[in-house]
């Protein structure tokens, strides 16, 4: 809805008329049309001043455009792809390295087909930044030079992007984090593919086929370092065992003359032959969990052994050491109150819709209703229900038996199971094999793995970098999709990096929200035969980011400071 919009500037009062429309649920301005002074209204409302009125205007988006290719003058991503694939001769159109900048932009800011590149990008003020033919962002030309990128060349396009990136600084302590995910896809089953498999998929869709994805980021700011993606029917353990010779040549080549490394990874990934070929590498330390139903001598310790991690923390700890992978382990083990109240709210939730379920297979079974007649249908049943809500089939122990000629069921909480469950609840058990490291220090280590996690989510999220929905069906475009998608996480972890060091501590949506609504504005006035370009008045927000990158607004357009 349009409105008149006023601005104080040294004192004096200038008109706006504004639109505005919700966006993510937040009222955000779409346009806005500069009409100048109460004077200079008065003077175009009575007639005496009409070729001061533009007879055009557009608002285009600035901002996200505008930084994020300040971010890709450092990283150069086009000039990384044409060194190695060369740039054809006798093309007038963008390069296949610039095919990959445009995609990369649009990841980070927000993600669209490459059937709708084109129509985004002509709502962006892309030709004051980085100027194009927009038809040459068609579906059919992305094909066609990707159709150039074989494996090997992307393997070497992979290298070296990450070397720009680690020309950008290393790692302040040489730590790093590595985790895995996998990403579904509604890929059909005929489509031939050694990715796309079926296996157990993280969001539950079992059903459909995937692609595993492994990534290792900077501790510190989750800048990532490493990513591979491979089959989806792998387990993380098969994985990390499989690229464990070069995950180490990775982290040896980035960090070349540091002398101590941490790999910090979840208890997926724990496998004997994994752990002892980290520790036959003198300057390699791994800091991981393990499971506490595998290790019930240490989960089912009394808390009355534990105590504080810090005064700031509720958090419990008991420090030990264990026989584990053939050596002596140092081992924290952390209590948290909170889990464990929501876990055991949780808990009982679910057992008590557990217990209503089995009240209803139990009456089935009694009247032998249709597909219940059989004691293997109700077992196979209680199976799938303690499958789909995350618990044990023997917290109820189920009988069935014959009373006066019709078949009977009974079902009782095994309170032993339960009471061995809660023993092991919002336990968590570190393994390390620094042992000089304090219980905070290992603590603080493993709990930083949020910060990858983080990174996940922005994979997967429809707002941001968004690997999913991904519409290619072959190995090859689906390889070059992660990369983009990577290196457009890359970008995003850049630029928030950057400004948490100036103080700006927002999110990456957060930050693109607010850049995306910094917009140029575009009018034609009637004595003036090429169009004027001006910024739209920043916010005291957008202000600080631009300064914090080394730029300010100056006479309606922003330079260098």
């Amino acid at each position: 809805m349009a409105h008149l919009h006023k601005k104080i500037k040294r004192g004096r009062p200038y008109y706006y008329v504004r639109e505005v429309q919700r966006i993510k649920g937040k009222p955000t301005v779409v346009n806005q049309v500069y009409l100048g002074s109460a004077d200079r209204i008065l003077e175009v409302f009575l007639g005496k001043n009409r070729e001061a009125l533009p007879r055009g205007f557009s608002s285009k988006e600035f901002g996200s455009v505008f930084v994020m290719d300040r971010i890709d003058r450092e990283l150069d991503i086009g000039g990384v792809v044409d060194g190695v694939l060369g740039r054809r001769r006798r093309t007038r159109g963008p390069s296949c390295g610039d095919l990959f900048y445009y995609a990369v932009l649009n990841r980070a800011i927000s993600p669209r087909s490459k059937r709708q590149l084109s129509s985004w990008y002509e709502r962006t003020d892309i030709q004051s930044i980085r100027p194009l033919r927009l038809e040459a962002l068609s579906p059919q030309n992305f094909w066609n030079h990707w159709e150039r990128v074989g494996e090997e060349e992307l393997e070497r396009i992979v290298d070296g992007f990450f070397q720009r990136v680690q020309a950008l600084g290393k790692s302040d302590r040489g730590h790093f984090l590595f985790d895995t995910t996998n990403f579904y896809t509604y890929v059909d089953s005929r489509t031939p593919s050694e990715l796309l498999k079926r296996g157990r998929n993280k969001a539950g869709k079992h059903r459909l086929r995937q692609v595993g994805f492994a990534l290792i980021t900077q501790r510190e700011t989750g800048l990532p370092v490493y990513y591979r993606i491979y089959p989806g029917n792998h387990h993380d353990s098969r994985f990390f065992g499989e690229h464990l010779e070069e995950i180490l040549e990775k982290l040896k080549s980035m960090e070349g003359d540091r002398l101590e490394l941490t790999l910090i990874f979840d208890k997926g990934m724990n496998s004997e032959a994994a752990i002892q070929r980290i520790d036959s590498e003198p300057h390699l330390h791994f800091i991981t969990s393990y499971s506490p139903y595998f290790a019930k001598e240490l989960a089912s310790i009394p808390l009355k052994h534990f105590k504080p991690l810090d005064t700031n923390s509720q958090v419990l700890y008991l420090e030990t050491t264990w026989e584990l992978w053939g050596k002596k382990r140092k081992v924290l083990i952390t209590f948290n109150p909170a889990t464990f109240r929501k876990k055991h709210y949780e808990l009982k939730e679910k057992l008590q819709r557990l217990r209503q379920e089995l009240y209803e297979l139990r009456r089935k079974y009694r009247e032998q209703d249709p597909h219940w007649r059989s004691r293997q249908a109700v077992k196979d049943h209680y199976q799938r229900l303690c499958e789909r809500w995350h618990l044990s089939p023997a917290f109820f122990n189920l009988e069935f038996y014959t009373q006066g000629g019709r078949p009977q069921m009974a079902f009782k909480l095994n309170r032993y199971q339960i009471e061995a469950h809660l023993r092991r609840m919002a336990k968590t058990i570190v393994v390390t094999d620094h042992q000089d490291w304090s219980p905070q220090e290992i603590h603080q280590a493993y709990t930083d793995r949020h910060v990858i996690e983080g990174q996940f989510r922005k994979a997967k999220s429809p707002f941001q970098v968004a690997f999913m929905p991904q519409y290619h069906w072959t190995d090859s475009k689906i390889r070059i999709h992660a990369f983009i998608c990577v290196a457009a996480l890359t970008y995003l972890t850049v630029l928030k990096t950057r400004l948490a060091k100036a103080g700006i501590t927002l999110s990456a949506s957060s930050l693109m929200e607010e850049l995306r609504s910094l917009r140029t504005a575009i009018y034609w006035m009637p004595t003036e035969r090429k169009a004027r370009r001006i910024l739209e008045e920043p916010t005291p927000t957008q202000l600080c980011i631009l300064q914090a990158l080394g730029y300010q607004v100056k006479d309606g357009w922003v330079v260098q400071s």
